[in-house]
């Protein structure tokens, strides 16, 4: 700390911007933490497995791994995927997303490379394309769509392997980091101290850089700082009120911006991760709270519903129809997928042989004029309608519709999915007039409200 004093405005400032911009690193060592594998292996959940999961995507399998790369660099090495979706975003513990893999970026020929830290200056490994890391601690969330005849013991994920590669001469790995209780980054509202505490001791072990050091400056004029626990009682009693300030208010801020785009006319929710540089604190950690396994946007884009086209609260107790023109099917240059969540981000429970989802890679069932009747409810409808089905749970739910490798118009604004129209009893049997008695696959490309914030201080990670 410096001699000269700090006053209430300042100090609730600093605190302000140091929630803001420490929100995604002490929530992600966090996750790091409760992490069901040991560093450096991955883990695979299995298609609407809800397990560390929060509304999970039933059509992928999610592979998770976290580097530590403190003790040298690690190897990534893919199977060939063919004609298989995949996407692999990699996550520095700040929350910025600095590379991917996947089909979209590298093809789907079997991919290798070498994941180095910030620190390392050894040689690059084998000849393999290297990636620099901007932290020790890199977050992996791959994405591999499974098909309805895969069987899900025997898929490619079970061919990703991570090697570590010895520790380099004269390297000393870092000492033990503190045993801490997972970060609860629902309660309402923040310890200020635990809070700062944590990050204090993160940026010690993850180094700010040059984007931050100004941050870690004027948070050592607080006295948070690596080289001892933060105390609030070590401050004036008003400064120490205006700390506790500035971070609840910026805790109000990010939960508020965590669905910045207000429902259209349609009452759908567009949701993707902004921009195409390096974002702002308030949206780095708008993202980590609103779920932060969220792709990059030209990976994926996810429009979510809470409403009926009328604003009604979205029910299983009623059921729901979307139609799809012929040209109006979601613009995708790989797939697009629908499922429904319970207020937990649960997915509905499923029977034997019962489908908790729908995607364009399903045998959808299309009306002889090339559109498409999409029917949400709890129960299956009887007759071809019940090809087209998305399984509703009992009580309020939401609605996620994603789309992969999303066309210019998703991208850009101009395409929205239709309304979602309440089902009358009448209309629940099928429309037998209306729908081929032919199957057709969809092939994910065009024919010729906010929701609850998911908890994610119980789930390991929180992804769309």
């Amino acid at each position: 700390m410096t001699d000269r004093p700090m006053d209430t405005e300042e100090a609730f400032e600093i605190a302000f911007d140091g929630y803001l911009a420490g929100y995604p690193l002490v929530t992600l060592d966090s996750a790091r933490r409760r992490h069901p594998a040991g560093p450096n292996r991955f883990v695979h959940a299995r298609p609407g497995e809800a397990v560390g999961l929060c509304s999970p995507n039933p059509h992928v399998v999610y592979s998770s791994a976290w580097l530590d790369l403190r003790g040298g660099p690690v190897v990534i090495s893919l199977p060939e995927l063919r004609a298989r979706h995949f996407v692999m975003p990699m996550m520095d513990a700040w929350g910025e997303i600095f590379a991917s893999l996947g089909v979209r970026r590298r093809g789907a020929g079997a991919q290798h490379l070498v994941v180095v830290g910030p620190g390392w200056s050894g040689s690059s490994t084998d000849d393999l394309p290297v990636v620099r890391a901007p932290t020790n601690a890199v977050w992996l969330l791959g994405r591999t769509l499974i098909d309805p005849l895969d069987d899900i013991d025997d898929g490619p994920w079970n061919d990703y392997f991570l090697t570590p590669k010895c520790l380099r001469s004269g390297m000393v790995a870092d000492a033990p980091e503190a045993e801490w209780e997972p970060w609860p980054a629902s309660v309402e509202p923040p310890d200020a101290e635990d809070f700062l505490d944590r990050l204090a001791a993160l940026m010690t072990r993850h180094p700010p850089g040059v984007f931050r050091s100004a941050l870690g400056r004027r948070l050592a004029r607080l006295g948070v700082s690596g080289s001892r626990p933060f105390r609030l009682d070590d401050l004036p009693a008003d400064v120490a009120a205006s700390v506790r300030e500035g971070v609840a208010a910026a805790h109000n801020s990010i939960s508020e911006s965590a669905w910045p785009e207000a429902p259209g006319s349609d009452h759908w929710n567009r949701l993707s991760r902004p921009g195409g540089g390096r974002l702002s604190p308030l949206e780095r950690a708008a993202i980590i709270r609103r779920g932060f396994g969220f792709n990059l946007r030209d990976d994926a884009v996810y429009y979510t519903a809470c409403e009926d086209a009328a604003g009604a609260a979205l029910n299983g107790e009623t059921g729901y129809h979307l139609h799809f023109e012929p040209k109006g099917m979601p613009p995708v240059g790989a797939f697009w997928s629908m499922a429904a969540y319970d207020e937990k981000g649960h997915l509905p429970a499923a029977g034997a042989g019962d489908q908790v989802g729908l995607s364009s890679r399903d045998p959808l069932r299309f009306n002889p004029d090339g559109s498409l009747d999409v029917r949400i409810q709890t129960q299956r409808p009887t007759g071809p309608a019940g090809a087209n089905w998305v399984p509703a749970p009992a009580g309020r739910f939401r609605l996620i519709l994603r789309t992969w490798q999303p066309g210019a118009t998703v991208l850009d604004g101009r395409w929205t999915p239709p309304p979602l129209r309440r089902v009358t009893a009448g209309d629940r049997r099928p429309h037998r007039k209306r729908l081929s008695e032919s199957v057709g696959v969809g092939s994910g490309a065009p024919h010729s409200a906010p929701g609850h914030l998911p908890d994610i201080g119980r789930d390991w990670m929180a992804p769309l």
